[in-house]
């Protein structure tokens, strides 16, 4: 992977995180965010911020070996849409600053390592397909 399809990846997945905040702000209610749905990370809210903190932790701590003063995550610091806001903003920030001066050397450091380190609850192989297939059928309450 060359830089600038290693800074493209970033780019799209901090859009498309922001685009989920942005929307699932207009159609679900805070009661719906941190509901139950009784997937990997339980709440919607808990998922969103699993995916935030996996960029933050992988690009601002593990691949320049420092240590995640955020491990375990805690989930329950983030009890509002400002607050999820926030730490993407913030997560964003530094990835895109860390990003801009990383040379095409660190990268291939990083691809050596090829250490991500992912926060996954204990699961049973075969258990991913039932995550999404619960997502998928989760009754989220939208409103207008």
């Amino acid at each position: 992977m060359d830089l600038e399809d290693f800074n493209e990846l970033f780019e799209y997945n901090q859009q498309v995180r922001k685009n989920y905040l942005h929307s699932f702000q207009e159609i679900i209610r805070w009661e719906e965010m941190i509901k139950n749905h009784e997937t990997a990370w339980l709440s919607l809210k808990d998922t969103l911020l699993h995916i935030i903190w996996v960029e933050d932790t992988w690009i601002n701590y593990s691949i320049q070996g420092l240590d995640d003063p955020n491990r375990p995550f805690p989930y329950h610091k983030y009890q509002t849409w400002n607050a999820l806001i926030d730490y993407n903003e913030e997560v964003t920030s530094k990835t895109k600053r860390y990003l801009s001066n990383i040379q095409k050397k660190d990268l291939d450091t990083v691809e050596e390592q090829n250490a991500i380190p992912f926060d996954v609850p204990n699961v049973e192989l075969g258990q991913e397909r039932s995550w999404s297939s619960k997502i998928s059928k989760a009754n989220l309450t939208i409103h207008p």
